[in-house]
């Protein structure tokens, strides 16, 4: 086999890079990267790779682009694990469509889904795809310093202490909860943190492991009720049909519901000045055509809003 002073891709060798990578896909974002850097210098770009290294804090670090999918990342994670490199962080954009992600808010990443396929040729694919712990941990460190609030999905699946964790750094809330444990309700009453109740996942994915309601209202933490509107767990766009499950399906009261939907979700949020009919709060609100505020939780399949105020404006449906 020939062997090359360079890595084939990257056309990088031993020395040039630094052992944490910073891997976007774009390679114009690598030069806006290593402006961040000490001392920092273009060492190769050859295709989609672009490779700087500098340094940050004393230590060698480097940012490679990957381009597009997974078989070019593959390409170039190998090639810079063949001249020391050892931990990576993926950086880039992404797009959504949950409404309370909003543009510029910075994810996390705790796991992911491998439907990408590249991933199978490393590994078996009951092999979790999920971040070293203590790196996550520094990630949502470093957003908790820059004043950046920090909401998790946990414990869907399982009891993964992702509800402790949150609760450590003081997160809005943590989503899903099904598998959570006492520990973790306890660290969430410690922190405030806002237990966010998604029955549309847990219907669509028939579970049948409930979110430990009755702790968590013996604990006074407060439960939150949202749709988790998604395309693959939870493709459901009612929220008052998701105030019909939380009581069906997960024992929630009309009234509890009803304020996991208003006051909680807002402060889940972290919307202060919202989710309460209260002197000094945004006049954000809806007019219904009902006799008594249970009947939004009875009721599925049918909407009786008459009006809805936004800012104080009048908006008919």
């Amino acid at each position: 086999m020939q062997r090359l002073e360079k890595q084939f891709h990257i056309a990088c060798a031993a020395g040039d890079v630094g052992r944490y990578v910073i891997l976007p896909g774009d390679p114009g974002r690598c030069e806006k990267i290593a402006g961040h850097f000490d001392n920092a210098r273009l060492v190769s770009s050859n295709r989609e790779y672009t490779v700087w290294t500098g340094t940050l804090a004393g230590e060698k670090v480097s940012v490679c682009s990957t381009g597009i999918g997974g078989p070019s990342a593959a390409i170039a994670m190998e090639e810079l694990c063949n001249i020391g490199a050892d931990t990576f962080i993926r950086v880039g954009t992404c797009g959504g469509i949950s409404l309370e992600v909003k543009s510029g808010d910075v994810v996390v990443a705790t796991g992911a889904v491998r439907y990408e396929h590249t991933s199978s040729e490393y590994a078996p694919v009951e092999f979790p795809a999920v971040p070293d712990f203590g790196l996550t941990c520094a990630l949502v460190e470093a957003a908790r310093a820059l004043n950046i609030p920090v909401k998790l999905h946990a414990e869907q699946l399982s009891d993964m202490g992702g509800a402790a964790l949150a609760a450590r750094y003081r997160a809005l809330s943590c989503d899903h909860i099904e598998h959570l444990s006492q520990a973790g309700i306890d660290a969430m009453k410690a922190a405030g943190t806002v237990a966010v109740l998604l029955p549309g996942a847990y219907y669509t994915l028939r579970d049948t492991h409930l979110p430990p309601i009755a702790a968590l209202r013996e604990a006074g933490v407060p439960m939150a009720v949202s749709t988790d509107h998604n395309p693959g767990t939870s493709p459901c766009l009612s929220l008052l049909l998701m105030l019909n499950m939380a009581c069906t399906l997960f024992r929630l009261t009309p009234e509890e519901a009803l304020r996991g939907v208003t006051v909680h979700a807002a402060r889940a949020l972290g919307l202060a000045d919202r989710g309460q009919l209260k002197a000094g709060q945004r006049a954000d609100f809806c007019v219904w055509d009902i006799q008594h505020p249970n009947e939004l939780a009875y009721f599925f399949g049918r909407n009786p809003l008459r009006m809805t105020v936004q800012a104080g404006r009048i908006r008919t449906p």
